[in-house]
């Protein structure tokens, strides 16, 4: 009986923490969200990766949402830089290709693009964006969700980061994003203390 009790008492503290950390990221991300005005003073714009589709061939929405707000923005604000994130492995993974390509059926420019192709994640694509570009202010362009934790991320890397929300996620996604969301959180807590 003690033993299930310690057991217990031990998964409701670690689901806590889980939990607080979740929320944490919510409502720090929530107040560095921004409208369309903040383009015409931040140039930078991150687009972090995504693919086209997924491997059962059915289209990624996230894909889309980024890329069609991306080539949105860079029409209206063309002096943004857009700075294509992601990962290539040249093989199965070609995020970075897709996106350029995509933008370019959009009519945005290659030289309005610049590519980077070395971030498997989005600690990844912030320390990368931290190397080329140090702490220059920039605008990430992705779904609610994945921008939360990214803002918090690039707070503790120095980077100031803003977040534009495009859309992305079917309603039917939702919970399996949140879902998910709680471990993706608590690995951007360990990858910054295991940064510092």
């Amino acid at each position: 009986m003690k033993f299930l009790i310690r057991t217990g008492s031990i998964t409701l503290f670690i689901a806590g923490i889980i939990l607080f950390n979740y929320y944490y990221m919510k409502q720090f991300g929530e107040k560095r969200m921004v409208s369309r005005s903040k383009f015409e003073e931040i140039n930078h714009v991150l687009i972090p990766g995504a693919g086209r589709g997924y491997l059962e061939g059915l289209p990624n929405l996230n894909f889309k949402g980024r890329i069609d707000t991306a080539a949105a923005i860079w029409h209206h604000y063309n002096h943004s830089k857009l700075i294509i994130s992601g990962y290539e492995d040249y093989h199965l993974m070609h995020e970075v290709k897709e996106m350029m390509a995509a933008l370019h059926d959009l009519g945005v420019p290659d030289t309005a693009c610049y590519p980077e192709d070395k971030s498997e994640d989005t600690f990844q694509t912030l320390e990368n964006y931290k190397k080329v570009y140090g702490t220059t202010p920039v605008i990430v362009l992705s779904q609610k969700e994945h921008l939360e934790r990214t803002l918090w991320l690039a707070d503790r890397l120095g980077i100031e980061a803003w977040g534009y929300v495009v859309n992305g996620y079917q309603e039917k996604e939702i919970a399996g994003i949140h879902l998910r969301e709680f471990g993706a959180r608590v690995k951007a807590r360990i990858d910054i203390f295991l940064m510092d």
